[in-house]
């Protein structure tokens, strides 16, 4: 039985390890600014650059 709850648990991590992250962020949330110029309106995520 130990067993069986043991691998149950190990089968739960790995699958939520490899749920995908979204590809890109819309509008994120910042608390705090350096300057006003810039406003960051959208966040784009692969597998090379995060721009």
């Amino acid at each position: 039985m130990k067993n069986f709850a043991l691998t149950l648990l190990l089968t739960a991590v790995i699958v939520s390890c490899q749920q995908k992250r979204p590809a890109s962020v819309d509008n994120p949330v910042f608390e705090t600014w350096n300057s006003d110029v810039a406003e960051i309106t959208r966040i784009d995520i692969s597998d090379s650059a995060t721009i």
